[in-house]
């Protein structure tokens, strides 16, 4: 187990902020008029960011 969360790790963490990113997009219109529509541009970001950062990986 301890293996498999060395090897794969990553992989887990990026899948967690994508599911993050898209619950928040899927509630975005719940949320549009609050100050959480700012975390939900911040998770969508740091998808972006992670995705990009992983190219040279």
């Amino acid at each position: 187990m301890v293996k498999f969360i060395n090897d794969y790790g990553s992989y887990l963490y990026l899948a967690v902020e994508i599911i993050a990113a898209v619950t928040g997009l899927i509630l975005y219109k719940r949320y549009r008029h609050t100050a959480a529509k700012y975390f939900i541009y911040f998770l969508i970001y740091v998808v972006a960011f992670g995705v990009i950062g992983r190219y040279t990986f």
